[in-house]
């Protein structure tokens, strides 16, 4: 597997971390010391302490409104032991005026620690 695809696919594990509510295993996923900027109050988390406080809300938000993410094709960047990505994806749910479907982008930076990438930060925008 090449560094891209290996790149990818931690951040893969990670959205299907999220989307099936496995916290631990998505916060295996990240670094010490991971930014994460999402549409969730307050917006900005950062650390493992935030980034648990940050899964805990991501999954109230998908059980209320039986959301999950896809991720489409990505681009990935790999320079040494850094990586940077940007994948579009599709968030989909039911919320109480039926069913909805956003676009958005995932964008990512990586470092690989001990042949491991772990995402070190992490940005959901969506547009509408």
């Amino acid at each position: 597997m090449s560094d891209k695809e290996a790149a990818l696919d931690a951040v893969r594990g990670l959205v299907d971390a999220i989307n099936e509510g496995h916290n631990t295993s998505g916060l295996a996923a990240l670094t010490e010391d991971v930014v994460i900027i999402d549409d969730i109050p307050p917006f900005r988390w950062s650390g493992q302490e935030g980034a648990e406080l940050w899964f805990r809300r991501l999954a109230m938000t998908r059980k209320r409104l039986n959301a999950s993410v896809a991720l489409h094709d990505a681009d990935v960047r790999i320079a040494q032991e850094r990586a940077y990505g940007v994948a579009p994806g599709t968030l989909e749910g039911n919320s109480g005026q039926g069913a909805f479907q956003l676009g958005g982008l995932l964008s990512s930076t990586l470092v690989e620690q001990d042949g491991k990438w772990l995402v070190d930060g992490l940005v959901w925008s969506n547009h509408r």
